[in-house]
């Protein structure tokens, strides 16, 4: 770790009136920020993100929010006032970085410092919005958070962060439905503004449209909502289940509200069910929720196999947003790769595709591409737990014979194998 002497020299560099000294600088804190630095030099550089500094190389960077973040890489629970008391002097970038930071760390303080600055900054419009951060996989500290977070429902740049944290926390018995009740009018205000922007634009051919930009973030908002309603006892939301059902096309949409429509203890046609889960995006989410709700025996028998969840595990990693950012048009089996593991996970079995997108997409002119799914352990079939290795590397598939795409998959398994192994000596 290199002296405070030194720390305090890069930070004196960051104002230099050469920019090539300044970018240096930059880069050399962060790389500092990612060894650790001491408590001592994250609260010298907090401190150091309030004063100004001259404009970046690039428009992107920051050197406040540079400052930031190298200070909380390791988050200390001694920079926590230091947040408090700096927070409004920070430009919008910094404090948007404070934020996604601070959310970050698993630390009850760290919770009661979030809801401090909501009641000191939210109303003002210094916070634009509500990272979720460790809250959106591993929700604590309900009783710091509920029920003063849903206060800010009313703020129109917080209220969908505050609709994810009711969701996550509501979803994992962090917080009982009851506590919702009083804020249904809010919620199903947010979802009829949606329901009228999103009706028209329903298809009931292809899946591109699903994807393009304005339908796409506005449908995970109301997904969201849709979701968030099978948790609240309130007998008004099941009428609202029922329309979405009924008159959504988008199988996702359609997903949403028959699961919540369940935890109201509604029926729902097993026709319904059959044709959301025709839809590989939504496949496993369904498989997976119905099992939670007790309805398993609704998802139909043949789809009811690991290639199905395997497909529909694929198409979920390629709609990621660094990804394809859309489903594949078509999706084909080309091949079980199964292998003994020699571990105590026995036989296990990778699923090789081919896809292909049409239409205007960058992926388009390649044709048909190829893709892995796993890999499954087979004694636990079918199940939508794989093991890591699902991904897709863009190559078309013409490019190599279908042995060669064999070859990648055993590849892939020898990989997969030594990090396994490597795991259980350590």
């Amino acid at each position: 770790m290199p002296s405070a002497v030194r720390f305090d020299d890069i930070i004196e560099m960051l104002h230099s009136p050469d920019e090539r000294e300044r970018e240096r600088s930059a880069r050399h804190l962060i790389r500092l920020g990612r060894l650790g630095l001491s408590p001592e030099q994250g609260l010298r550089a907090l401190k150091a993100s309030t004063l100004p500094y001259p404009r970046r190389r690039s428009r992107t960077d920051d050197t406040s929010v540079d400052l930031i973040r190298a200070a909380l890489m390791v988050p200390y629970p001694e920079y926590l006032p230091s947040i408090e008391k700096r927070f409004h002097l920070w430009n919008p970038k910094a404090r948007r970085e404070a934020l996604v930071r601070l959310v970050r760390i698993e630390d009850e303080r760290a919770a009661g410092t979030l809801l401090v600055l909501l009641r000191e900054h939210a109303r003002s419009g210094k916070i634009r919005s509500l990272p979720l951060g460790l809250y959106a996989h591993a929700p604590q500290y309900a009783d710091v958070l509920f029920p003063e977070l849903l206060n800010y429902l009313d703020v129109p740049k917080l209220r969908l962060g505050v609709v994810d944290y009711a969701l996550s926390f509501v979803a994992a018995h962090q917080i009982e439905g009851d506590v919702l009740v009083p804020h249904v009018p809010a919620l199903l205000s947010l979802y009829a503004k949606r329901l009228d922007r999103l009706l028209p634009a329903q298809r009931s051919d292809g899946v591109a449209w699903r994807w393009e930009f304005d339908y796409h973030r506005i449908r995970g908002q109301a997904g969201v909502l849709l979701d968030l309603m099978g948790y609240i006892p309130f007998p008004g939301l099941v009428p609202v289940l029922r329309d979405a059902v009924e008159k959504f096309t988008d199988p996702r949409l359609r997903m949403y509200a028959v699961l919540s429509l369940m935890r109201h203890n509604q029926d729902v046609p097993a026709e319904v069910v059959a044709d959301i889960a025709a839809c590989p995006e939504c496949r496993k989410l369904l498989f997976d929720g119905l099992q939670k709700v007790e309805r398993y025996q609704l998802y139909p028998t043949r789809l009811r196999t690991q290639a199905a969840l395997a497909e529909s595990d694929l198409v979920n990693w390629l709609v990621h947003p660094r990804e394809l950012s859309r489903a594949p048009d078509e999706v084909e089996l080309a091949q079980v790769v199964s292998f003994d593991s020699g571990t105590d996970a026995g036989w296990i079995d990778y699923y090789l595709f081919k896809y292909r997108v049409t239409g205007d997409h960058w992926a388009s002119r390649f044709g048909w591409l190829a893709g892995v799914s796993g890999p499954y352990v087979r004694r636990e079939a079918p199940t939508v737990q794989s093991l890591g290795d699902t991904h897709s590397n863009y190559r078309p598939w013409d490019e190599k014979s279908l042995e060669d795409h064999v070859g990648d998959v055993r590849q892939l398994f020898a990989m997969w194998r030594e990090r396994h192994t490597s795991k259980d000596e350590n």
